[in-house]
């Protein structure tokens, strides 16, 4: 890429003879003050356009610990696709999706936050693939439910039933102090009929949401304290882990930088396309501030905002022209007109970093966490494998094609719909 440094954008004319030049050129005024600016321009080629609370949970054979630190339940990753399909009409909130010794767990347990992912993402996932989505997320946030039931039933066996009572009480008292006031102000609403109507919308309740995370931090207590957060994490570790993930360290060049863009709307508009991203270049090496040009004058995604990008690695630019520019111009230096055959660019490098390795002395922290993460990952995995064996587990997605069928037509709670 050559620029013919101090001379102005030429812009294409429509009729034969010599081509316009705009006189005058006046050093940038928005420069960066790392470096000199330099202006930079070339002439434009005229040929067509290529195509919870803190507690303590008693039990009988151990006594009281406190349950200060707890480990999240396991979180719910994304399947690749359903182990198996599950009727499209699943909308019945009644129906059984799954045992945990005597609880079961109802489709309406899944319903919140399934729906909510769905709504989020509407428009975005194709009519003939909602059903599919559907039952992933269903699959997906039915794991971490069972988990939690397993946890919550083991609790109910070993605590006593006074205990119990009393932990549900202060279990309670924080959903009301704490959580239910975080739900309004997520849902953006005042009162409790209209928090209820909210979740109804969603295909749950106001109570049912309140049980739910009841269970789930009966379950992360419960778990949590089982479960060794004291063990030292030693310097060796984490050096061998550094050394180990070495890949997860490294960070690609990356620059800031801002941009005047004119799109190629069609072969005949070239020439105008041309014409158009001269004169903002030719403004801009006039005096007038970059970004009040691209505000003016820019069809980029961040014209509003004067045109600024924020740190974009080397390579993740669909336009590879464009993406070379920005690691090869000096910063503070208007490009040359780039034309990637969909549209033409003027850009200028504000900040750029090199490519590296983030030092071990500035990662050990995260490296430390992310050990601790994985030891409290295991042994929650570890614990609730015991619990597991104790308990007889069914999910619907156990079943063979043919049980789901008979499963549909007879397997339903024994409770009234949700009121």
């Amino acid at each position: 890429m050559q620029a013919v440094l101090g001379m102005p954008y030429v812009l294409p004319n429509s009729k034969p003879g010599p081509l316009p030049v705009v006189t005058g050129v006046r050093p940038l005024s928005s420069a960066s003050p790392r470096s000199p600016v330099e202006a930079a321009a070339f002439q434009a080629p005229l040929g067509a356009a290529k195509s919870a609370p803190q507690m303590t949970v008693p039990t009988g054979n151990t006594g009281a610990r406190p349950a200060t630190a707890m480990p999240a339940m396991r979180p719910t990753g994304v399947l690749a696709a359903p182990r198996t399909s599950i009727p499209k009409e699943f909308s019945d909130p009644t129906i059984v999706m799954a045992r945990v010794d005597q609880e079961v767990i109802l489709l309406g347990d899944l319903m919140m936050s399934v729906n909510e992912v769905l709504e989020k993402n509407k428009g975005k996932i194709p009519p003939e693939q909602l059903d599919d989505a559907r039952r992933m997320l269903i699959e997906q946030r039915l794991t971490p439910l069972v988990e939690v039931k397993l946890a919550c039933c083991d609790a109910h066996r070993e605590v006593p039933k006074e205990a119990m009572e009393k932990i549900q009480k202060k279990l309670s008292e924080a959903w009301e102090d704490q959580e239910y006031k975080k739900k309004l102000k997520a849902a953006k609403v005042d009162t409790r009929a209209e928090l209820d109507a909210e979740y109804r919308r969603f295909g749950t309740t106001l109570e049912r949401e309140k049980k739910s995370w009841m269970e789930s931090e009966l379950a992360r207590q419960w778990v949590g304290q089982h479960i060794k957060f004291d063990e030292e994490v030693t310097h060796e570790q984490m050096l061998a882990a550094y050394r180990e993930r070495i890949a997860e360290f490294e960070f690609p060049a990356s620059a800031r930088w801002e941009e005047i863009k004119v799109n190629i709307e069609s072969p005949s508009e070239l020439a105008a396309a041309w014409r158009a991203i001269g004169e903002a270049g030719n403004a801009v090496l006039g005096g007038v501030p970059f970004g009040e040009v691209a505000k003016r004058a820019s069809q980029g995604i961040t014209a509003e905002a004067g045109g600024q990008r924020d740190w974009t690695n080397r390579g993740s630019l669909a336009s590879t022209k464009l993406d070379e520019a920005l690691f090869a111009l000096p910063i503070g230096q208007l490009s040359p007109i780039i034309d990637d055959e969909k549209s033409l660019y003027i850009v200028r490098v504000v900040e750029r970093r090199d490519a590296g390795v983030t030092p071990f002395l500035e990662a050990q922290v995260k490296i430390k966490e992310q050990i601790h993460q994985n030891r409290v990952r295991a042994q929650a995995d570890e614990i609730l494998a015991k619990i597991r064996d104790r308990y007889r587990v069914w999910t619907i997605f156990d079943q063979s094609d043919a049980q789901k069928l008979q499963i549909e037509a007879t397997a339903r709670a024994p409770q009234q719909p949700p009121r």
